[in-house]
């Protein structure tokens, strides 16, 4: 399945020394033809900027599934580039506030 963004619900920007990286999460959506729910994501700026997605049984389980798998692709990213990733509202160096 191709996921699409469509609404976007939640935004946040990280650095990465002078580069910005943008993360949109959309709004959890019915996969089709199912009960079942998927939450998309993408991250703007790394890696492949695909468009990804979180499967659950509903709408808040998908979102925080959604939200497990961002913080390891930048978990991920932060420890294969050997960079720091930072939030602006972080309270120290790294912290991406997941």
């Amino acid at each position: 399945m191709q996921a699409m963004l469509g609404e976007i619900i939640a935004k946040r920007i990280f650095n990465i020394n002078d580069i910005k990286i943008q993360l949109l999460i959309g709004l959890p959506q019915n996969f089709p033809d199912s009960a079942d729910y998927y939450c998309p994501y993408q991250l703007k700026g790394i890696g492949s900027e695909e468009i990804k997605f979180a499967g659950g049984t509903d709408s808040l389980q998908a979102l925080q599934l959604c939200l497990k798998m961002i913080s390891s692709e930048l978990d991920y990213f932060k420890k294969e580039s050997n960079c720091k990733i930072t939030w602006e509202f972080g309270e120290f160096e790294g912290d991406t506030g997941f």
